[in-house]
C-alpha cells in the first residue's frame, strides 16, 4: 500500500469512527423527553418491578426516539399511578411525556402493559401490552414494547428473531373433536332419468362423524344396488347444527365422487348433494343419525343428468 493509500485508509476509518460517536448524541439531542415512573405492579416482587423500570429505561433511550428523564424519588409501588399523579411527576422534570410501565402476575403469566400521558391534559397518547409466560420472557417483552412505541406498532408485531417469547412458541391449544365411526342404510331413487318408471336401489355405507360443537362434517363410503340401479360413492359433507342439546337437527351438504348405472349405461364424476337430517343421542357415545338428502350426478348417464333422493338411518359409536 503507497503513502498515500494508508492516508485515505487512514482518514476513512477515523471519520466513521467520529460517525459512529457523533450520530448517537445528534439523536439523543434530538429526542423527546418522557418521564419515566416508577415501575408498579399486583403479584410482583420489588426488585422485579425495580429491575423492570431500569432495563424499559435503556431499551427506550437504544431507539434515539425518546429520552428518558427519571421522576422525583419514587420505589415501585402496587398502586397504579393516576392520569393526574403521571402528569404531575412529568411537569417536575419538564417533560411533555410521562409513561407508566405496569406488571401483573396471574397465574403462571405475567402481563405487562405500558401507558404514556400526554402532559399537561393528561390524554393517553399510546396504550399496548404483552404476556410473558417464563421468566425470561420479560426481558424481550421490555424491548418490543419500548420498540413498538418508538415505531408507531403494537409490541405484538414489533417481534425479531431474539425476542419471539417462550409464551408465543407454546402450540396453541384447540378443542377436541369428536370422532365416531358409524353404520347406516337405506335407500335411493333415482329422479330425472327419462324412464317411464325411476329405478330404486337400497344399501348403505360406513361413515366418520366429527363433531366439533358448532359444525359437524363426515366421511363417508356409500353402496346402494338394485335390479336396475346402482351407485357407488365416496366423499365428505359439512353441516351446521340448529343447537347442542341430545337431539340436534341440521342442514349442510357436501361432495362424492361417484359411480353409477342405471339399466345397461353407467357413468363417473362428481355427486353434489344437499341434506338434512338430525342427531339423536348427540352428547352419548351412540348415537343414532336420521337423514334424507338431494343428490345431483355431473355426468350423464342414458345421456341425462339423473337427480337422486336419498334416505337413511345410521348408528355411530
Amino acid at each position: 500500500m503507497t503513502p498515500s493509500q494508508r492516508s485515505v485508509s487512514a482518514w476513512l476509518h477515523a471519520l466513521t469512527v467520529a460517525l459512529a460517536v457523533a450520530a448517537p448524541a445528534v439523536a439523543r439531542a434530538d429526542a423527546e423527553p418522557v418521564a419515566l415512573l416508577p415501575a408498579s405492579g399486583v403479584n410482583v416482587d420489588v426488585g422485579t418491578l425495580s429491575a423492570a423500570h431500569e432495563v424499559f429505561r435503556g431499551y427506550v433511550e437504544q431507539t434515539g426516539r425518546y429520552s428518558i428523564r427519571v421522576t422525583r424519588a419514587g420505589s415501585a409501588a402496587e398502586a397504579e399511578p393516576s392520569p393526574s399523579d403521571a402528569v404531575a411527576w412529568a411537569a417536575e422534570v419538564q417533560a411533555p411525556l410521562a409513561a407508566v410501565l405496569r406488571l401483573t402476575t396471574l397465574g403462571s403469566v405475567l402481563h405487562v402493559r405500558l401507558t404514556v400521558y400526554e402532559a399537561p391534559s393528561g390524554r393517553t397518547v399510546w396504550s399496548d401490552s404483552l404476556p410473558a409466560g417464563a421468566p425470561g420472557d420479560l426481558d424481550p417483552v421490555l424491548k418490543r414494547l419500548a420498540t413498538g412505541w418508538a415505531h408507531g406498532v403494537r409490541a405484538e408485531a414489533a417481534a425479531e428473531i431474539d425476542t419471539v417469547t417462550e409464551k408465543e412458541a407454546e402450540p396453541l391449544k384447540k378443542r377436541i373433536a369428536t370422532r365416531q365411526r358409524g353404520l347406516r342404510f337405506g335407500a335411493i331413487r333415482a329422479l330425472d332419468t327419462g324412464l317411464p318408471d325411476d329405478p330404486t336401489a337400497i344399501g348403505g355405507g360406513i361413515y366418520w362423524l366429527y363433531d366439533a360443537r358448532s359444525w359437524l362434517v363426515d366421511v363417508t363410503i356409500d353402496y346402494y344396488g338394485g335390479k336396475r340401479l346402482h351407485d357407488l360413492s365416496g366423499g365428505f359433507g359439512g353441516y351446521l347444527p340448529f343447537g347442542k342439546g341430545d337431539l340436534s337437527p341440521y342442514l349442510g351438504g357436501g361432495l362424492r365422487y361417484a359411480f353409477v348405472a342405471v339399466d345397461d349405461d353407467g357413468g363417473g364424476g362428481f355427486q353434489p348433494y344437499v341434506a338434512a337430517g338430525a342427531l339423536l343421542g348427540r352428547l352419548s357415545d351412540v348415537g343414532v343419525r336420521l337423514e334424507v338428502s338431494m343428490q345431483w350426478n355431473l355426468f350423464e348417464v342414458k345421456g341425462v343428468h339423473p337427480t337422486f333422493l336419498a334416505g337413511t338411518l345410521g348408528v355411530h359409536f
